[in-house]
């Protein structure tokens, strides 16, 4: 069982969380961590842990090219795109997640595959040390697999 996967994280999370780190720069270019076919495919999320029963969305994921996954998310009548790929540091994969918008910037995700589950968990910039992005992007790459950093966003079970 694979644990952090790379690109699924990808677009899922993403932008919609309020408090999630963002950059300017992703931690790596595209190229390090090929995409994983296990998360390809559309998911059904809740937030994690859950607030509401009604709070769903639709996550869709599939690859570009063997490097970079195109995902999609659909909350209620709202779809955002979002490009995303893998960054490996150390013994993490860490997801470079960008929303395909005007003047969007990077966030950060770690995923966990258990089963028909797909567990998410962003960067969250309260944690993020540092005072300027630099920084903050050396506090990113030197916690990539603390779960201090990476907050729970969202629990996913695979659509039928």
């Amino acid at each position: 069982m694979k644990s952090f996967i790379p690109p699924l994280v990808v677009l899922l999370a993403v932008t919609l969380f309020a408090g999630c780190y963002e950059s300017t720069k992703p931690l790596s270019p595209a190229g390090a961590v090929p995409y994983d076919t296990t998360v390809l495919g559309s998911w059904t999320c809740v937030p994690d842990p859950p607030l509401r029963p009604q709070d769903k969305a639709t996550l869709t994921l599939r690859n570009v090219d063997q490097w970079v996954y195109d995902a999609t998310w659909t909350d209620g009548d709202k779809t955002s795109r979002y490009r995303a790929h893998g960054s490996k540091i150390d013994s993490a994969v860490v997801i470079n997640v960008l929303e395909v918008a005007p003047n969007a910037k990077w966030f950060f995700l770690r995923y966990k595959r258990e089963g028909n589950k797909l567990y998410l968990r962003v960067a969250n910039d309260q944690q993020v040390k540092g005072g300027y992005e630099a920084r903050k992007m050396d506090d990113v790459r030197a916690r990539a697999a603390s779960d201090e950093l990476f907050l729970p966003f969202a629990a996913c079970t695979r659509a039928k």
